[in-house]
């Protein structure tokens, strides 16, 4: 019976040793996927690693572009200031050429009044009395310029009857 029990338990730990190997073979081929696994793990970790190189060398750059930005937008603010100040100059001098447009305004209506009420009777005046003063003018000038050739020819006719008086 010992025998029996022996030969039994040899069998049951031959089936058990067959089902470990089995089980080893299992986990064998398990552990060429595991290690294939690692394997394509530690590539794809790499190519991860090299992201993050890239992803660090860009982020070096935004951070670059950003001071960058950061340098531009104080000088843009600087600009605005130096903007608002002119601003508030040219209104200033808006404000003083609407002052000063006004008193032009106030000048060329009282200039207005002025050539309206004064002038134009003046002017309209001396109109009436120079175009006939200026007509008597012309033709005194006429007679004058007549008068002249005669005081010539009378001075010529005195000259000659002078001489003949003076030969007699």
């Amino acid at each position: 019976m010992l025998k029996d029990k022996s030969t039994e338990d040899i069998q049951v730990l031959k089936q058990e040793v067959g089902e470990v190997k089995g089980d080893v073979q299992e986990l064998k081929r398990e552990m060429v996927e595991v290690k294939e696994d690692v394997q394509e793990l530690k590539k794809e970790m790499g190519e991860v690693k090299e992201d993050v190189q890239e992803l660090k060398r860009e982020m070096v750059e935004v951070k670059e572009d950003v001071q960058e930005l950061k340098r531009e937008m104080v000088e843009v603010k600087e600009d605005v200031q130096e903007l608002k100040r002119e601003m508030g100059e040219v209104k200033e001098d808006v404000q003083e050429l609407k002052r000063e447009m006004g008193e032009v305004k106030q000048g060329v209506m009282k200039t207005m009044l002025i050539i309206e009420n004064e002038l134009q009777p003046t002017m309209k005046l001396l109109v009436e009395n120079f175009l006939p003063a200026a007509a008597i003018y012309v033709e005194n000038t006429k007679k004058i310029t007549y008068l002249e050739q005669d005081v010539t020819v009378l001075k010529k006719v005195v000259g000659e009857h002078s001489k003949k008086l003076s030969t007699i």
